[in-house]
């Protein structure tokens, strides 16, 4: 099997945020399973903030895309159909 590369992987910043919302998604996940098999109320509820701090950074990182695609446009706007 052929390893990417980082400086293949992420060529541009929308790879970067895809990347980052992945793994948001990927931990937020792994603690609503581990709160499936945490025994006390405790260990419950830290897991379950933690898991809602990863679903929080996953929205960051969203909007910072939807953010960072609408400065795209703007810019293309600007230069390339030369409006204002």
């Amino acid at each position: 099997m052929t390893e990417i590369k980082d400086e293949e992987r992420f060529r541009t910043i929308d790879d970067i945020l895809a990347f980052a919302i992945k793994k948001e998604e990927e931990a937020a996940a792994a603690y609503g399973t581990m709160i499936a098999t945490a025994r006390t109320p405790g260990l419950k509820k830290l897991l379950g903030e933690l898991m809602d701090e990863e679903e929080n950074h996953k929205k960051l990182l969203a909007g910072q895309e939807k953010t960072h695609k609408l400065r795209l446009e703007s810019e293309y706007e600007r230069h390339v159909l030369g409006e204002d």
